[in-house]
């Protein structure tokens, strides 16, 4: 039996939605394994014919079309999904590496600030930081990147990017 919720113009059909959403945690595990190509058409037919305000997909579209160094098609997937789910630190910390893949140091720096206010775990603030620490240290500004990295390192002091930051 199939049930229907509709409200603001929308219709969700629940069981179709629940095998979507497989399909779009088969995307995710193509792109994980480098499928890009097989990845982007299920990504594409998800956020054209389910949803195309779905955070998570979005996500995935701009990680899809970063991995392939198609960074302007990145950023409007990135900058969408920060635009509809502010609250999450993935958004903003996808946005910030689009934008630096792009040189727009200035909203890279203000992306990774926002992604590290919201991260909600320490293995996520590692993540940030590290790849925040790496924008400052591409950027020419040895003395942000280090601070950055040494509190990547407080967190994980093993870790093997937040010690390549610091060059050990």
């Amino acid at each position: 039996m199939e049930t229907a919720i509709s409200g603001n113009r929308q219709q969700i059909s629940l069981p179709e939605d629940h095998a979507q959403e497989a399909r779009l945690k088969e995307a995710r595990e193509l792109a994980d394994l480098g499928k890009l190509n097989e990845s982007w058409e299920i990504t594409k037919a998800y956020l054209r014919d389910v949803n195309p305000n779905h955070v998570g997909a979005l996500l995935l579209a701009s990680k899809i079309f970063w991995t392939s160094r198609e960074y302007a098609e990145a950023y409007v997937f990135a900058k969408r999904s920060v635009d509809l789910g502010p609250e999450y630190s993935g958004t903003w910390l996808n946005l910030g590496c689009v934008s630096e893949a792009l040189y727009r140091f200035d909203e890279a720096e203000h992306a990774y600030r926002k992604a590290l206010r919201k991260a909600e775990s320490p293995n996520k603030r590692l993540l940030v930081l590290n790849n925040f620490a790496a924008m400052y240290i591409q950027k020419g500004d040895w003395i942000a990147g280090e601070e950055l990295a040494r509190q990547a390192l407080q967190i994980d002091p093993e870790h093997k990017k937040a010690r390549a930051n610091l060059g050990t």
